[in-house]
């Protein structure tokens, strides 16, 4: 097994965070996105539904981010339970293909559980005055493929992993499991 992982290292070379292109001399780092913006589907314990994620960077491997469906923000709310995401994320590993940059990341931050119209703020210790949403905790991790397609461009892929804890989801209108996973799989443009 040793001589194994041996001859995979010296036949593919180190594995770093910034690799050199073989052609190249020097190492090029991935591409650093400003914001970007992905459409996809998220699957969770209620269901498939659509998704869609904003994101912003102030340096080269943080940033954060929002995703959710858009109910009652972009299309009418839906009765069917809602999960938004907001999260802080950050560029573990990176490494350079043929086709363009693999990305991995780990995210932290919160959700919001709805089961109907959303009331304003966010409830971590309670399902607000009508018992239709809560709050909690949430980590995740990500693979990202980045391909640069002109100056300051990039197309964008994405499969997304995350679990939420939501503490009073029992206590909701039509109770929930207190433990959300969720699975989404986005397409976009980052820039």
């Amino acid at each position: 097994m040793l001589a194994s992982l041996t001859l995979l290292v010296v036949m593919n070379g180190p594995v770093t965070d910034h690799r050199e292109f073989k052609d190249q001399s020097k190492a090029t780092a991935a591409p650093r996105l400003r914001g970007a913006v992905r459409v996809g589907a998220n699957q969770d314990p209620s269901g498939g539904r659509q998704e869609i994620c904003l994101a912003l960077s102030g340096g080269t491997r943080w940033s954060i981010e929002s995703c959710g469906t858009g109910a009652g923000f972009l299309a009418p709310a839906s009765p069917a339970p809602d999960l938004a995401h907001f999260r802080i994320r950050y560029q573990a590993w990176s490494r350079a293909l043929e086709s363009g940059w693999l990305i991995a990341g780990v995210q932290g931050g919160f959700a919001e559980l709805e089961i109907g119209e959303d009331d304003p703020g966010f409830h971590f210790t309670s399902v607000g005055p009508r018992g239709l949403e809560t709050a909690g905790p949430s980590a995740g991790a990500s693979i990202r493929w980045v391909r640069p397609v002109s100056s300051g461009l990039s197309l964008l892929a994405e499969i997304n992993g995350n679990l939420v804890y939501f503490h009073h989801a029992p206590e909701l209108v039509r109770p929930q499991s207190t433990w959300q996973p969720s699975l989404s799989l986005s397409l976009g443009l980052g820039f």
